[in-house]
């Protein structure tokens, strides 16, 4: 019995951690599509505004405009996954085309 209940209980914590890490994946999903289709689309459509002070405070190389679109958005997020730091990254040599110029480390690249 000891082993029915402990599968139940591990069944139990994957359900859990997948009701709290699909709906940031889905509005991951959401903020990188919107990026890559209509990349001025304001952040409102997929962020709210607690999530976009929190980039800003989380990224301040970034520079984040007081309303940032969805591409800078998308930006801060690479920047906060460690994706600036790969050599070869698209979002590192995008630069400034979208009015947000990538970080200092990132240019160097």
């Amino acid at each position: 019995m000891g082993s029915v209940y402990a599968s139940s209980a591990g069944s139990f914590f994957e359900s859990a951690a997948l009701a709290i890490f699909l709906p940031i994946a889905w509005q991951l999903l959401l903020l990188r599509s919107l990026a890559r289709a209509q990349p001025d689309e304001p952040t409102a459509l997929v962020l709210t505004t607690s999530q976009c002070e929190g980039l800003r405070a989380a990224v301040p190389a970034l520079e984040l405009p007081a309303r940032p679109t969805v591409a800078p958005a998308l930006r801060a997020v690479a920047y906060l996954g460690g994706h600036f730091t790969k050599r070869g990254c698209r979002l590192a040599r995008l630069g400034s085309r979208d009015g947000v110029a990538a970080p200092r480390d990132a240019r160097r690249m």
